[in-house]
């Protein structure tokens, strides 16, 4: 059977119109590339079926150096005119699609370079999301050099609510399909993440912003910030509601590297 012929399954309330999607040959899904976005899916190791996302901006390109341009095209304005140019000003239009190893020659001589004349262009942001999962290896080829990985840490080996070592609540985890704050930031070292936030915790830690809970939670981040090299700001455990902002790669960079 065909995959234009395959009928609805109403189990998973498909609709006249809707569009099947299928893995590459890396296992990929492509889901959504439009506008400035694309949206990719990889499978995750649980003990049902799960998948991660990864949300990946274009790179948008770079400023042009209007200060360095400026004073050259106007010391050109009448050869440019004399050139059939009828306003010297679109010569800045013209240098912004120049693309590399391109280069304009001005009268005076000047040759103006697209590496010259341009910024680099701005890296787009990367964030994963990462579904239930005690091994989350497909994805890792996709989540390289991320700007933020959101990650599952279900069960830790925490005092007094754990007994035995944490071998055992490891064990545990993966058993059930879930990770570790260990396991977690094992990953985002794994595939460079600039920033980790866990989520999906145990019910046995309340999760609210108590002083109580939020021990706890900063307990889990110190357990993740240890097995992923991070900066401790940079590995937090979510809570309801929690909003975080996601700088440019650029000025993430500015902070500073990780120690």
């Amino acid at each position: 059977m065909s995959e234009e012929s395959m009928p609805l399954d109403t189990r998973f309330n498909e609709v006249e119109g809707g569009q099947d999607l299928y893995p590459d040959e890396k296992g990929v899904w492509n889901l959504v590339e439009e506008g400035e976005m694309k949206v990719q899916a990889a499978p995750m190791v649980h003990t049902v079926p799960c998948v991660g996302f990864v949300v990946t901006e274009k790179d948008k390109p770079g400023r042009l150096r209007a200060e360095y341009v400026r004073p050259i095209v106007e010391r050109n304005k009448a050869g440019l005119l004399k050139r059939g140019l009828s306003d010297p000003n679109k010569i800045f239009r013209l240098l912004k699609t120049l693309q590399p190893g391109e280069a304009v020659n001005l009268p005076d001589g000047t040759l103006l370079r697209a590496e010259e004349v341009m910024e680099a262009a701005k890296q787009g942001r990367k964030i994963v999301i990462c579904g239930d999962t005690s091994d989350a290896s497909g994805i890792a080829a996709l989540a390289q050099d991320c700007d933020v990985l959101v990650h599952e840490a279900t069960n830790a080996f925490l005092l007094p609510f754990d007994k035995g070592t944490y071998m055992d609540v490891e064990r545990f985890a993966r058993a059930h399909g879930h990770s570790t704050p260990q396991m977690a930031g094992h990953f985002a070292h794994r595939v460079r993440a600039k920033r980790l936030i866990m989520t999906h915790f145990s019910p046995r830690y309340k999760g609210d912003l108590s002083p109580e809970s939020l021990a706890i939670m900063k307990r889990l981040e110190d357990m993740a910030r240890k097995t992923s090299k991070l900066r401790a700001d940079r590995v937090l455990a979510a809570h309801d509601l929690m909003l975080v902002p996601i700088p440019s790669p650029q000025k993430m960079a500015e902070v500073g590297a990780d120690d």
